[in-house]
């Protein structure tokens, strides 16, 4: 089951992201070595603010299975704010027409490849329809490097920003390694592709018809 939230409902529906910044913790912090600002078993950080907008995907038995986080990048932007010389051109671009996915999850119980693929497609696909419907013309994002292939296998429109940079001490340190800028067009056929690829029903995931006005 996928849903959508909004930081403004941050406190309406505290359970549901109570549950999230857990699983958030488990992922970052605890699976990949990350030193992010945490409490208590949460990850939280300064892009989880009301502009943002998150898509959680849920088993049958309400656990998480995938998320992410979508912010418009005129408010907040770890590329810009964080990583602005892997951006080619410099500065990264700040608008209220291209988003930043972040805190990407994917965690397929059963883990064969065809379900593998459809975890990883399934909120990235919700993310791109929301930003389709919501007229953003562009989805940036900052990975691994070793990411890549799979990115491009999934909607073959992403184009790499600019030159890799070291996170975190770079690889070699625990919670390190090397990332890079990538940024995928918000249009019909790339959501078509992203569909394809984790071989999703277009009729959980319609593609609206938007008007030319």
């Amino acid at each position: 089951m996928l849903n959508i939230l909004y930081g403004s409902q941050m406190e309406s529906r505290r359970q549901e992201f109570d549950q999230l910044f857990k699983a958030r913790f488990e992922t970052f912090v605890v699976g990949r070595g990350w030193s992010l600002p945490s409490y208590n078993g949460r990850e939280r950080d300064q892009f989880d603010k009301d502009c943002a907008v998150y898509f959680i995907d849920r088993d049958k038995n309400g656990e998480i299975v995938g998320s992410v986080r979508i912010t418009p990048t005129d408010r907040c932007s770890l590329l810009a704010d964080c990583f602005p010389h892997i951006s080619n051109p410099d500065p990264a671009p700040r608008s209220p027409h291209i988003y930043e996915a972040t805190r990407y999850i994917s965690l397929p119980k059963e883990k064969s490849r065809a379900a593998n693929r459809a975890s990883k497609a399934r909120v990235i696909a919700a993310a791109m329809i929301w930003c389709f419907e919501h007229q953003v013309s562009r989805l940036q994002s900052v990975i691994d490097v070793e990411l890549l292939d799979a990115f491009m296998e999934m909607c073959p429109y992403i184009k790499v920003m600019g030159p890799t940079s070291a996170y975190g001490g770079g690889r070699g340190v625990p919670g390190g390694g090397m990332c890079l800028g990538i940024s995928a067009p918000v249009h019909r056929e790339a959501i078509e592709a992203i569909l394809h690829f984790g071989n999703l029903d277009p009729n959980e995931f319609p593609i609206p018809v938007l008007s030319a006005a």
